[in-house]
């Protein structure tokens, strides 16, 4: 699996010549999708407001996970960050890989589930009465939060063990669905929205750093593509004079 670590620009002469490396968690990075806006979720996000001190160019250092990398984790960013106390589960390539399938899986039942359940009366009537009860803070009753906030209570009322993660329920749909369209997940990898859906908050997190042998390629956050492609030209021609 290839995977996209982000740095400030002005790490990056540090990054080539001595490598990425970890922190006392661990070495955060991002699954590869292909698509640019996908992939520079996290540079992005670290120069929102919330991230001042945060706020600038990133790099992207691109690189194959390899077993060694491991144990490691797949998740979403919130609690595990440098500063969250969390466990290494994943111990071999297969298990990072079935992690990642399954995420695809789970969000394509939960994409089913949710379009089943707007298409219904039971959503035009959920909704309704959220809206009516809450009009203050929905824009009309095409708001996409009201909309998330009436599945998310559809959703609590049908799970019968208040313990059961509605995870299962996403799973079950998701699996239905791969056995009658073997070309679901494909087809899914490549629609954006999809993509942003699945994976924008999501973070791969391994045991090692990162040998400035293993850099593949260097990619920028923005459109500097001069400037990227000179580097890793230049990075090349180092590496094998």
């Amino acid at each position: 699996m290839l995977a996209i670590h982000w740095s400030p620009v002005k790490n990056t002469k540090n990054i080539l010549k001595n490598g990425i490396s970890k922190s006392k968690n661990g070495l955060y990075c991002y699954p590869l999708t292909g698509n640019k806006q996908i992939d520079s979720w996290w540079a992005k996000a670290f120069n929102l407001k919330g991230y001042k001190k945060h706020r600038n160019q990133y790099n992207g250092f691109v690189f194959k996970i390899v077993k060694e990398d491991l144990p490691g984790c797949f998740d979403h960013g919130y609690g595990y960050t440098a500063w969250d106390n969390f466990k290494m589960n994943i111990k071999t390539l297969e298990e990072l890989e079935l992690r990642y399938r399954d995420r695809i899986i789970n969000k394509i039942g939960e994409k089913i589930i949710k379009q089943k359940f707007i298409n219904s009366e039971e959503f035009k009537k959920l909704s309704t009465k959220l809206y009516r009860e809450y009009s203050f803070i929905y824009t009309s009753m095409d708001d996409p939060i009201l909309i998330e906030n009436t599945f998310d209570d559809w959703l609590e009322s049908q799970v019968d063990d208040q313990y059961a993660p509605i995870i299962d329920i996403f799973m079950e749909a998701g699996k239905n669905e791969l056995k009658k369209n073997k070309n679901i997940i494909d087809e899914s990898l490549n629609d954006k929205s999809f993509l942003e859906d699945t994976f924008s908050d999501w973070q791969i997190i391994l045991s090692r750093s990162i040998s400035k042998e293993r850099i593949i390629k260097i990619v920028s956050n923005r459109n500097e593509y001069g400037k990227i492609l000179y580097k890793n030209k230049k990075y090349k021609n180092d590496c094998t004079s």
